[in-house]
C-alpha cells in the first residue's frame, strides 16, 4: 500500500490503482469542483529502481494518468504531495480502436504459376542500340 499526504491528510492507494484514480480520491477527499487537477510531488530525493519509472519532485506528467502505481518504486512509501487545480484542462478520453480487418489482405494461394520474363538483351558495342553522342 502506499500513503500519500497532502497538507496533513493521508489517502491510501494500492498497486493496481492508477494515478487518476488517485487525482479522483484527492478531488473527492477534498471537495474540488474543477474537472482536472494536476500532482506536484514534494519528494527529498527521486524514487528510482532499475526497470521502473523514475518518480522525481515537481508537477507529474499528465500522460501518467493511465498507469498503474505498479510501474513506479512506490509500495510500502509514504510520499508528500499538492496538488494544482487546472480549471481549464479536459483529459483525453481513450477512445475505441477498430480492430483490424485480417481478411483484406489475404493472400490468394490458389495462383500458384510463376511467370518468367525474359530480359531483353543489349550489345553494348552496337551502334544502333547506343549511339554515338558525338
Amino acid at each position: 500500500m502506499i500513503t500519500f499526504i497532502i497538507n496533513d491528510c493521508k489517502i491510501t492507494c494500492e498497486e493496481n490503482e492508477t494515478v487518476l484514480d488517485l487525482k479522483n480520491k484527492i478531488k473527492k477527499e477534498f471537495n474540488i469542483k474543477v474537472e482536472y487537477i494536476d500532482l506536484d510531488f514534494k519528494l527529498e530525493k527521486p524514487i528510482r529502481k532499475l526497470g521502473k519509472y523514475n518518480l522525481e519532485s515537481g508537477i507529474l506528467s499528465r500522460v501518467m494518468d493511465n498507469y498503474t502505481f505498479d510501474k513506479f518504486h512506490l509500495d510500502g512509501k509514504e510520499i508528500n504531495l499538492n496538488y494544482i487545480e487546472c480549471p481549464n484542462y479536459t483529459p483525453i478520453i481513450k477512445k475505441d480502436i477498430k480492430p483490424f480487418n485480417k481478411n483484406k489482405y489475404k493472400f490468394d494461394s490458389s495462383q500458384n504459376e510463376i511467370k518468367y520474363v525474359e530480359e531483353k538483351k543489349f550489345d553494348l558495342k552496337s551502334d544502333l542500340e547506343f549511339p554515338k553522342l558525338s
